[in-house]
């Protein structure tokens, strides 16, 4: 999807009925990193067939389900479920901004593309075998930014 549309369609309405529009751009980075912004909403398995991630960031059952028991957002998720991260954009902005809300320490500043990467190799994909900080930040820099290195 176009990183512009995207933002102005979906991701800044998404977060401004919830007050949430400071994590803006560490959303942007996430739609970015994990799924090109949203070229997939269902994550591809290795052997051709689907994965369990869902949506435009590529967020698992066991993340959404843990959401929903959270205090801070569970009232935000009542009756959804995870399936809908495929075709219900704003709830899956909705959704990845709250697991970056559950974390204590707070949001990189949206001109903080290190920070960012770190915060979401950390907070968000921590898998060993998932991108780096580095190439994550690459990521985001040409598909948001518009910047090749």
């Amino acid at each position: 999807m176009n990183a512009r549309q995207l933002r102005e369609l979906i991701v800044r309405p998404a977060l401004l009925a919830h007050n949430l529009q400071d994590g803006e751009e560490m959303v942007m980075f996430t739609a970015a990193v994990e799924t090109e912004l949203a070229e997939y909403v269902r994550q591809n398995g290795t052997d051709g067939n689907y994965a369990v991630a869902r949506g435009p960031f590529q967020m698992e059952p066991t993340t959404f389900e843990w959401l929903q028991t959270m205090p801070q957002t569970k009232s935000l998720l009542l009756n959804r479920t995870v399936d809908e991260l495929q075709w219900d954009f704003k709830l899956a902005v909705l959704a990845c901004r709250l697991r970056y809300l559950v974390v204590r320490e707070p949001l990189p500043k949206s001109d903080d593309v290190d920070g960012m990467a770190r915060y979401w190799k950390v907070y968000y994909n921590g898998s060993p075998a998932g991108l780096t900080a580095e190439q994550a930040k690459n990521k985001y820099l040409k598909l948001v930014k518009g910047v090749i290195r």
